[in-house]
């Protein structure tokens, strides 16, 4: 338990860092967090939104790569990030930490905002 609460921490601290770099997400940070939380939805009793996270991550990874300079560099941050973000998601929704229910509101509504202005999730929940 001690473990998963320092790993949780550490998610949440990482997020935090990643996010007061970026004022708005970027795709590449939206495919991770959405990629992760699809793979929290895919163990998780406590939430049942795998297929959509999933088909937004999965945009959002689209949309990055279309988007880059360095297609193998925005690859390697989406995996990078992904497991910090399911970290994060479990951290808000187990453990109810204040800290990664802000930061995963903020990356969804970025996140949201973005997908409006992108050809890849203009389309998707």
């Amino acid at each position: 338990m001690i473990l998963r609460a320092a790993c949780s921490l550490a998610g949440g601290t990482l997020a935090a860092a990643a996010m007061a770099q970026q004022s708005y997400p970027d795709a590449a940070q939206c495919a991770a967090y959405w990629l992760g939380r699809a793979d929290y939805a895919a163990v998780s009793a406590y939430l049942d939104e795998e297929g959509a996270a999933r088909s937004l991550g999965d945009a959002f990874s689209a949309a990055a790569l279309r988007l880059s300079n360095d297609p193998a560099e925005t690859l390697r941050f989406i995996e990078d990030q992904r497991p910090l973000m399911t970290l994060l998601v479990d951290s808000y929704i187990y453990d109810n930490d204040r800290q990664s229910r802000e930061i995963s509101e903020r990356l969804v509504e970025g996140c949201g905002e973005l997908a409006a202005t992108l050809p890849e999730t203009l389309n998707l929940p």
